[in-house]
């Protein structure tokens, strides 16, 4: 068979399959966890009790794993793109790979040179100008999020975390709150002459994210398929002129 974006496209379709079961996930753990707020009066201490309750459900775990097949299926495929391409110039060795660099440096260039090592040289210089280091935030880079998530998943669970969509109660003008934090449950005390002044959201959702405490690393789900996107419409199709036609 000769090199082309065959290989490459599986990885794709790969990605897109854990995608779209991710973001059905997603929707479910979404609707199942809105947030829950609990109050009552206490009249014995003259407190107004909020009690946030916050619920965990065991479909996160289901969430991390495939959204970790998603990304090591995507970042998969730019390695794919890279050993097809590699075999236009001749054999590939186990060197080659797409890389994804956030500095220029000598390091770089000399990785980025043994890494496209039988790419024909516009492809080679393609791949140069697709890397993080020319943005001005190179965080900010869909190449760049897919390459730590993809490291960050080798070594630990890629964590989905819910965060909150909009705020959920409005304490303005109270003075005395006391926060309290009862068998794992958030617990506001607001005195109870002035409960008329908590005002609640009864449209406050959460949305699912992928959070990496270490790497202080945060993402959802839109942010995800744009990365996906970007590969498979901006990314792939790109290099289609340097293969071979038939």
């Amino acid at each position: 068979m000769l090199p082309g974006l065959f290989d490459p496209d599986l990885k794709r379709q790969w990605a897109k399959k854990h995608l779209d079961e991710l973001t059905r996930e997603a929707l479910v753990i979404q609707e199942s966890n809105k947030p829950n707020i609990a109050t009552e009066d206490d009249l014995q201490n003259d407190r107004f009790v909020i009690r946030v309750e916050i619920l965990h459900d065991a479909r996160v775990f289901q969430a991390a794993l495939v959204a970790g097949d998603f990304i090591s299926n995507l970042r998969a495929c730019l390695d794919h793109l890279a050993w097809q391409l590699s075999l236009i110039g001749g054999n590939p060795n186990t060197d080659i790979c797409f890389p994804i660099c956030e500095r220029n440096n000598q390091d770089t260039r000399r990785y980025i040179t043994k890494s496209t090592r039988g790419m024909p040289t516009g492809a080679v210089d393609l791949v140069k100008s697709l890397q993080p280091y020319h943005a001005a935030d190179y965080r900010s880079t869909h190449l760049w999020r897919l390459n730590k998530l993809w490291n960050i998943n080798k070594h630990r669970y890629i964590t989905p975390h819910s965060v909150l969509t909009d705020w959920q109660f409005k304490t303005n003008g109270i003075e005395r709150i006391e926060h309290k934090l009862i068998d794992g449950v958030p617990v506001l005390l607001v005195p109870l002459g002035e409960k008329d002044k908590v005002e609640f959201n009864p449209d406050c959702g959460i949305k699912l994210t992928i959070y990496d405490q270490v790497e202080g690393f945060d993402i959802d789900i839109a942010g995800l398929t744009e990365m996906y996107e970007f590969v498979a419409d901006t990314v792939l199709p790109s290099f289609a002129p340097f293969f071979p036609t038939n």
